[in-house]
């Protein structure tokens, strides 16, 4: 069976005021940091994190890729508030959407 591999680049780290379960938009790169688009590979899989800002209470670490449309498309959880593998349901309110390194996840593309 082949172990899946995920793309990994520093520092990419954008907000967003996306709601519900599906796909998330993204608005842009906070300071110091940089956008998914234009560092990520469109539909390239790679672990992330969102976590609420205006409603600390709500967040998600998972498997997304990005889509040719700058979205990211949520593919799996690894935990969530919603509990165990269930996909966060955002409230509005603003969010931190990051590129992590998940647990024990092997990463085949660095990018500078």
């Amino acid at each position: 069976m082949a172990v899946p591999t995920y793309f990994f680049a520093d520092m990419v780290r954008e907000t967003s005021l996306a709601t519900g379960i599906g796909a998330i938009a993204l608005s842009g790169a906070l300071p110091g940091h940089r956008a998914f688009t234009g560092t990520v590979p469109v539909m390239t899989s790679f672990c992330y994190t969102i976590a609420g800002i205006t409603q600390p209470d709500h967040w998600e670490t998972g498997i997304g890729r990005l889509t040719a449309g700058g979205l990211l498309e949520r593919v799996s959880v690894t935990a969530s508030s919603a509990g165990g593998g269930a996909f966060t349901d955002f409230a509005p309110g603003l969010k931190s959407v990051a590129l992590t390194v998940g647990i024990g996840a092997p990463f085949a593309e660095v990018a500078a």
